[in-house]
């Protein structure tokens, strides 16, 4: 898969995540998702992007660039494979 088709999955699937009800921002200081669980995350600077907690207030991606949290939601399911599609 090209790295253009990728990002075009990540951004439907990034869409579909802020059009459901289920999946609505969370603030950090409400709750924090389970550790090691990727989760779509907006940062104080204004960036959204996947990332995991690794321990108590200490996100993967975001502590190697010193960003702070803000928000976090779940990422929607992933795609089920289509009977149809040929492998």
């Amino acid at each position: 898969m090209e790295s253009k088709d990728a990002a075009m999955m990540l951004l439907q699937g990034i869409s579909q995540a802020l059009n459901t009800s289920r999946n609505r921002w969370i603030r950090v200081e409400d709750e924090l998702p389970d550790k090691n669980v990727p989760v779509l995350v907006w940062e104080k600077q204004g960036f959204a992007y996947i990332d995991r907690l690794e321990a108590e207030c200490a996100w993967q991606i975001a502590s190697t660039h010193h960003a702070i949290i803000t928000h976090w939601m779940p990422l929607p399911e992933p795609p089920k494979e289509d009977d149809n599609e040929a492998d």
